[in-house]
């Protein structure tokens, strides 16, 4: 039997546990890392660390480096200087005058 400490409550197996866990608002899973948060700011802080490939400026969760790169590439602007990425051209402005 698995068992939810948070919410003690008793689960036939395993995949119902994680379906409970998925689904129910007192539960912040990181998905990569299959860590359970208390609370939103847990997640959002974990998310948020170098070792996710997580886009701040939509708040998007990407499979890979690789992929946040083809994102930013596509989605975003990104100043060959100093690669900062931001949502406009204009935002990089200031670092094309030097």
């Amino acid at each position: 039997m698995a068992y939810c400490n948070r919410c003690e409550q008793g689960f036939n197996s395993l995949p119902v546990l994680w379906h409970h866990e998925a689904t129910s608002p007192r539960h912040h899973i990181c998905a990569d890392f299959r860590v359970d948060f208390a609370s939103w700011v847990g997640l959002e802080h974990c998310i948020q660390t170098p070792k996710h490939a997580y886009c701040r400026l939509c708040q998007t969760h990407i499979d890979d480096e690789e992929d946040l790169d083809d994102h930013y590439g596509v989605e975003h602007y990104i100043c060959s200087s100093c690669n900062k990425v931001s949502r406009s051209t204009i935002s990089l402005l200031p670092n094309s005058l030097y």
